[in-house]
């Protein structure tokens, strides 16, 4: 078997030791490995890895202590899906992904893999398989969401850990030294509270953008400023029918030179005509996926649009990721990159859009992905290391923080949504003021023909 790529570092993994009296042992490491193959030829596992597959094994620490409530709620969440002994996959194909999970000494103790038509999960070693007792009868089941599950019930225990840079990722660079902006007290309220920085968009050489909390939630310009501070001003207001608890403001971007907004938990688009005046675009998203309502009330849902003439691209955060593209004047919705947005891929959580080029925002992994229309050919740029070092983030989160994606003639601008996180001892060494908790802006260079 022949492993030809690697797609993501997981920062979940789980160790699982069989038990004479059918109970499962876990201890929880901060990775696992995903490669990208094809069919299951055989078992040897010497065959399934190389040399690029071991890649990060000297960056796994001690496995962290979890209770007993945490054991059991892992144990249900893996055996709830009926796992089959990954041997019984020999010659089957597969959906392209296996997941290797690591122990501390670097070793291969665990891996998981899932049939091409998502009806069967594969785990070795084969005595795990023993301790299925499947709760879903027709063990329908997409990688993401058994992932997703085992993630979700250690979100606040178990620090991030995101995919080591590709060799062929652009690094990027600061526009100039001191283009590292924080959220400055302007003369609106909501620079002195809590701004969690969202979406950016440019009109008219004028910079919008947003936040995704209910008391900031009208449409702010932005202007970045000499004392290393970036200041807002209201502009407009937003509708009164998301202005409600569970508003969700994600994104931001013009169409026909009025502001589109989104609103992630109800999965509405919402259009610009005048001072204090947006409306609902009646654009059928529900027409892609029957499940649409959940999207939002999950936290997975829209968290970016792009426009490029009348077309408005919009991308489902995780869960699994996914692009659509709506044509205002068909009326008609497609996902053209579903075979190259993977459901491994990083949490989208921007993007943007050009009559060549769809540029994803990947907080997860560091990265902006531009996406070639015509040919679904990626190139990557990495802001690694001005938000990750592999072990902290610029704030203290267990998550990407990067939310708000803007591209001009010669800069990029990408928005850290803190989530009221304060400034890391890493994020002090890459410039951001220590113990600040404001949003904050990197801008970088442009790189040539990107």
């Amino acid at each position: 078997m022949q492993l030809r790529k690697i797609l993501q570092f997981l920062f979940l993994s789980t160790i699982i030791t069989a038990c004479s009296d059918k109970t499962a042992k876990i201890q929880v490491y901060k990775t696992a490995l995903v490669a990208q193959i094809d069919k299951i030829d055989d078992f040897q596992l010497e065959s399934i890895l190389s040399k690029e597959g071991q890649f990060g094994t000297d960056i796994f620490s001690k496995p962290y202590d979890i209770s007993i409530s945490d054991n059991e709620i892992l144990t249900d969440t893996l055996f709830s899906f009926g796992l089959e002994p990954l041997s019984n996959a020999i010659g089957k194909d597969i959906d392209g992904n296996v997941t290797y999970f690591y122990n501390q000494k670097g070793e291969i103790a665990q891996m998981l893999t899932f049939s091409s038509d998502h009806q069967h999960v594969y785990i070795w070693p084969d005595d795990l398989a023993k301790l299925s007792e499947p709760k879903n009868p027709d063990n329908s089941i997409l990688v993401d969401e058994l992932l997703s599950k085992l993630y979700k019930h250690a979100y606040s225990r178990y620090q991030y850990m995101s995919v080591p840079d590709r060799e062929d990722a652009i690094d990027a660079e600061l526009l100039h030294p001191k283009s590292i902006y924080i959220l400055g007290e302007s003369d609106v309220k909501e620079s002195k509270g809590r701004f969690d920085l969202s979406g950016l968009a440019m009109r008219n050489d004028t910079i919008y953008c947003i936040s995704d909390k209910l008391e900031t939630s009208s449409i702010y310009t932005l202007d970045t400023a000499s004392d290393g501070k970036f200041y807002i001003n209201v502009v407009n207001t937003t509708p009164d029918e998301i202005k409600v608890n569970d508003i969700d403001i994600e994104a931001i971007d013009v169409l026909d030179n009025k502001i589109l907004i989104a609103d992630e938990h109800f999965s509405k688009l919402y259009l610009e005509y005048g001072k204090n005046d947006f409306r609902f675009l009646d654009v059928k998203l529900n027409t892609v996926d029957t499940n649409i309502v959940d999207w939002g009330v999950k936290n997975s849902g829209i968290e970016g649009i792009a426009v490029c003439g009348h077309k408005i691209y919009v991308s489902k955060e995780r869960s699994p990721r996914r692009v659509f593209v709506y044509d205002l004047d068909t009326k008609t919705i497609t996902e053209p990159f579903r075979d190259i947005v993977l459901p491994t891929d990083g949490d989208i959580s921007d993007l943007k859009v050009n009559e060549k080029y769809l540029y994803i925002l990947d907080r997860q992994n560091c990265y902006i992905r531009r996406l070639e229309l015509e040919t679904g050919q990626s190139t990557y740029l990495s802001f690694r290391k001005f938000s990750n070092d592999k072990h902290m983030h610029n704030y203290y989160a267990d998550y990407g923080m990067a939310e708000a994606l803007l591209l001009t003639k010669d800069a990029i601008f990408v928005g850290f949504d803190n989530n009221n996180d304060t400034v890391s001892d890493f994020g002090v060494t890459v410039g951001l003021p220590k113990g600040c908790n404001k949003p904050s802006i990197f801008v970088f260079k442009r790189p040539e023909d990107f």
